[in-house]
This record gives C-alpha cells, sequence and structure tokens, in this order.
C-alpha cells in the first residue's frame, strides 16, 4: 500500500513536466516546415540537331552576328516585252503539239507576223494565233491577210498580248546632257526664243524645260558632257555669249540623239 502510494506521488511530480515538454513537442512539429517533393529529373538530349527535322515549320534563326547575303535587285534586268489585254486573230487549233509547231513555222512565214501557240487548258487544244494588237481593229488587216492566204477560218479574239514595253509604257528615261541657252519667268518668252533658236540654227532638237519659277531652253540630246561641251563652242559663234551645260533627261532615238 505505501508503495502504491509512493509510485503515485512521483507520478504526480513529474506530470507537470511531462505536460510541458509535450506541449513543447507539438510546437516544435507544427513549427517545422513541410517536406516537398522535388520534381523529377529531366534529362536534355545533347545529340539532338534541328537540322535533322523534317518539319518544314521549323524555322532555325541564324546565330548572332551571321552574316546573311541579301540580294540587291536594284540592278535586276528590266523585261524587254510585257503582257497586255489585246487581241490577235486565230488562225487554228489543233490537238498535237508536234502539229501545232509545223502550223506556226508555216503561218509565220505567209504572214509575216509573229504567230503563237496557245494550249487550252480546259480542252487540253492547241491553238495558234498570229499578231498583237491594242485594240481589235489593228489586227484587221491580219485577218484579211490570212483569210486570204489559205486560213479561211481565221477570226479575232480578245486574250493576253506580248508588246515590247517602250510601246506600253513609252521609253525609258535616259540621262544625258544639253546646252541651256535661255532662260524667262513667263512660257510665251521662253517659246518666243525657241523659234528664234530653231531659225538661226536650223535645227528642231529644241526644247522648253519647266523647272518653277523658270521655262528654259535648251539644245541637244548629248550622251556625253564632252559632245555638249563641243555644241556650246559652236553656238558662240551664233552670238550666244553664255550657253552652258546641264545633265537632264535626253531622248535617244537615232535622229534626236546629237552626239556628234
Amino acid at each position: 500500500m505505501l508503495r502504491r502510494l509512493a509510485v503515485s506521488c512521483s507520478i504526480l511530480r513529474i506530470l507537470p513536466c511531462l505536460i510541458r515538454g509535450g506541449v513543447l513537442v507539438l510546437l516544435a512539429a507544427c513549427a517545422t516546415p513541410s517536406r516537398r517533393i522535388a520534381p523529377p529529373l529531366v534529362v536534355v538530349n545533347e545529340d539532338f540537331d534541328p537540322q535533322r527535322l523534317d518539319d518544314d515549320d521549323f524555322l532555325l534563326k541564324p546565330p548572332a552576328g551571321a552574316e546573311t547575303t541579301r540580294v540587291d535587285q536594284s540592278d535586276a534586268p528590266v523585261p524587254s516585252f510585257v503582257n497586255v489585254d489585246g487581241f490577235r486573230v486565230q488562225i487554228a487549233v489543233v490537238t498535237s503539239p508536234d502539229r501545232a509547231a509545223t502550223v506556226k513555222d508555216e503561218a509565220a512565214a505567209i504572214l509575216g507576223a509573229t504567230v503563237y501557240v496557245y494550249r487550252d487548258p480546259d480542252t487540253g487544244l492547241y491553238k495558234i494565233q498570229a499578231g498583237d494588237g491594242r485594240a481589235a481593229a489593228q489586227v484587221e488587216a491580219l485577218r484579211r491577210r490570212a483569210k486570204s492566204h489559205g486560213y479561211p477560218e481565221a477570226f479575232i479574239v480578245r486574250t493576253r498580248i506580248e508588246l515590247p514595253r517602250a510601246a506600253v509604257y513609252g521609253p525609258e528615261p535616259v540621262v544625258g546632257f544639253r546646252v541651256q541657252v535661255f532662260a524667262a519667268s513667263n512660257r510665251a518668252a521662253a517659246e518666243s526664243e525657241m523659234a528664234n533658236v530653231r531659225d538661226t540654227l536650223g535645227q528642231d532638237d529644241i526644247y522648253i524645260e519647266s523647272e518653277p519659277p523658270y521655262f528654259k531652253v535648251r539644245i541637244g540630246n548629248f550622251r556625253t558632257r564632252e559632245a555638249a561641251e563641243r555644241f556650246t563652242e559652236r553656238l558662240q559663234t551664233y552670238g550666244y555669249d553664255t550657253p552652258f551645260v546641264v545633265r537632264t533627261h535626253i531622248e535617244t532615238s537615232t535622229e534626236q540623239t546629237t552626239d556628234n
């Protein structure tokens, strides 16, 4: 009996300590951060080469500082011919490309005109057509000639035609030289002087160029400055004291060029 009483007293003495210790353990457990699960390790394949991909949508950017070649189209040749809406004379329709080539060569020799072969994508037939006209009236004479030279079914068709670029857009401007002899602020004075120059020199390559506020009388179509300067010496013999060479657009046909 005395032993049980002693044990009970011992428990009562240590009970406060147990309670305080339990509270501390509980607080420590609450204060400890929860453990996070690390994400799975991603293994990178360093042998990957995007150049081996067959996907056309995959774009490769050039590395920084890499030089890229730029195409300069400023010196690209201007096409000599252009395609526009117009008219031709259709002289035959055949089923064979070989036959079409034969008819084309024969017609070109007989008609003295440019002949084309056009394959109709809808029917697969080969149409032989001659001439190039911006208006139907421009190929009417060719149609009559074709009918009288073995192509009785010849008729005019509307189609795309091929013309020299200059015939559609005019000649390309060419930079050259002229000699200026007069300038005035009104056009009437410039036109009067142009008539005087024409009578004096006996030539027609005389122009009035407007550069506001002046109208300037200039002479010639010289491709080189040297030729224009030689011409100024000639002008001085006619009493023009201060002619001078200017760089401008000129006309370049054989009749109009004055490089001599």
